[in-house]
């Protein structure tokens, strides 16, 4: 019973951990044609796929700067729940919004891009109930470490503690244990 009792104050207590959660989204994009990143909350920024090769690919991102990805394995990320390999384009660490370029088959003159948006769900703060019923049962294993329990008398009703001393033998009508 002690064991449980500790077990579930312990489990109360231990607030859970914020949680990622990614989701992948493919787009099939026309050669030369931008795919904009302002529907995921990026705006004015598009990613567009210039070249592709069977060693390298290269995308523009605005326009601006390109983007040159060499395609082996250790550039490699596995897209969820397929064998597709994908490169990473366009990082965006603020919004947690990648760009990616999907190794697999598309449509005449189409390349497949997936954007990963990582979505973070905080828990609740800790209610403060948990921390005083926790010290609430740390007092009551205090009392219950000092009682003589080989005498009836003592398990009987207790008489409430004043804040300002501690319990004596007194106030159990018993002999008290040293521990």
């Amino acid at each position: 019973m002690r064991l449980a009792g500790i077990l579930l104050l312990f489990l109360i207590s231990v607030a859970p951990a914020d949680q990622e959660h990614t989701d992948f989204i493919q787009k099939e994009v026309e050669w030369g044609k931008p795919l904009s990143l302002e529907e995921f909350g990026i705006p004015h920024i598009s990613v567009f796929m210039v070249m592709r090769e069977m060693t390298f690919i290269l995308a523009s991102i605005n326009r601006q700067y390109s983007v040159r990805v060499e395609l082996k394995s250790g550039n490699a990320v596995r897209l969820p729940g397929t064998n597709s390999s994908m490169y990473l384009l366009y990082e965006e660490p603020g919004k947690g919004i990648r760009v990616y370029f999907l190794e697999a088959i598309a449509k005449m003159n189409h390349d497949l891009l997936v954007v990963a948006v990582t979505k973070r769900t905080e828990q609740a703060a800790p209610s403060p109930i948990r921390s005083t019923l926790a010290e609430w049962y740390t007092s009551l294993q205090q009392d219950r470490a000092m009682l003589d329990t080989s005498r009836c008398s003592c398990v009987s009703h207790r008489v409430a503690q004043q804040p300002s001393r501690p319990f004596t033998e007194r106030d159990y009508g018993c002999r008290l244990s040293a521990s």
